[in-house]
């Protein structure tokens, strides 16, 4: 009996390790990145208490083999960001944390200001 219940524990352990989840996940996101203007963001935060920090683009020009930089906060709202320390790209829009100004503000593709949000005390 204890033969016969070992037998069937190994198969079922046999079987059970042959099996695994499913890889057919559909969480797959595709981006077009022809209809970005911009190959990379870059949150620059410039020196301690100046407010001449920025949001910035890196680009490639593959003609040139060259890199160019861009202030694109400065050229589209004619002032500095302030402390810029994070930066995300989410749906369309930059959103730019500045840490010690206590804001979070919301840009455009192309570095235009759409929405301040203060957050004082924070």
């Amino acid at each position: 009996m204890k033969k016969n219940l070992l037998t069937l524990g190994v198969i079922l352990m046999a079987a059970l390790s042959f099996t695994s989840c499913s890889d057919d996940d559909d969480d797959s996101v595709t981006i077009d990145f022809g209809t970005y203007s911009h190959g990379i963001y870059v949150a620059c935060a410039g020196n301690w208490g100046q407010n001449n920090g920025t949001v910035g683009a890196v680009d490639y020009n593959p003609i040139t083999s060259s890199y160019t930089f861009t202030d694109l906060y400065t050229n589209k709202n004619g002032k500095g960001v302030g402390d810029a320390q994070d930066i995300i790209f989410m749906n369309g829009h930059l959103v730019v944390a500045s840490t010690t100004s206590s804001k979070i503000e919301i840009l455009d593709g192309n570095g235009k200001v759409e929405k301040s949000i203060p957050m004082p005390n924070t």
